[in-house]
């Protein structure tokens, strides 16, 4: 089971909170004004002013991608989840992360992916966040990718047995409690994303 801390690569002081319980650490990535922004929340176009969950996000300036990958350990596997729309966004994260350390690469944008699919040693994910989404990875539109990494409300048996069919790491997002992931595991899902690092802790000792 692949266990991968969700944001912990956001700020730069949890990382090292994330790499110590989790396999990997998530980093949202977005390209505003030609920046390289590590953040979760969204921007209130054209302004500099970030949100989330309807809220105004204050006082939390985000940071350039370089200088999280800079404060993370060499040999850290880095879990990037793509938020945007054009494979430049793809290519200069690829030309700003070294690639010499294990990557994945992840978004809801299925089509950006591209630039990383050419690099050897990068893993690429379909994010399934909406049924459309999953209706075109059930039915085998798949392509080439490695894996699946969907929200844990269509986690189902039927529907992990399926992907499982046709790519060998199916992954899912917003776990938050343990009887779930472990429901989760036992239907043959091969990755769990959580936030609470006590959580991944105690899926680590319950699933091991």
């Amino acid at each position: 089971m692949e266990l991968i801390a969700h944001r912990a690569g956001n700020r730069i002081d949890t990382v090292g909170a994330g790499l110590d319980v989790a396999d990997a650490i998530e980093l949202d990535v977005h390209l505003f004004r030609g920046r390289l922004e590590v953040r979760h929340g969204k921007v209130l176009w054209p302004f500099r002013i970030y949100w989330e969950r309807w809220e105004l996000l204050r006082g939390e300036a985000p940071h350039d991608l370089a200088d999280v990958v800079a404060a993370i350990p060499e040999g850290a596997h880095l879990w990037l989840d793509l938020k945007g729309f054009t494979p430049r966004l793809t290519r200069r994260v690829l030309r700003q992360v070294e690639v010499h350390r294990p990557l994945t690469v992840s978004t809801r944008s299925w089509w950006i992916l591209r630039p990383a699919r050419q690099v050897d040693g990068v893993r690429t994910f379909r994010s399934v966040g909406s049924r459309w989404q999953l209706w075109a990875v059930r039915r085998g539109r798949f392509g080439s990718h490695d894996g699946i990494v969907m929200h844990e409300r269509f986690a189902s048996r039927d529907v992990v047995e399926r992907l499982l069919r046709l790519t060998p790491h199916v992954v899912v997002w917003a776990v938050d409690d343990l009887d779930r992931a472990s429901a989760l595991a036992r239907i043959g899902v091969t990755g769990i994303i959580a936030d609470d690092l006590d959580l991944i802790a105690r899926i680590r000792a319950e699933t091991a």
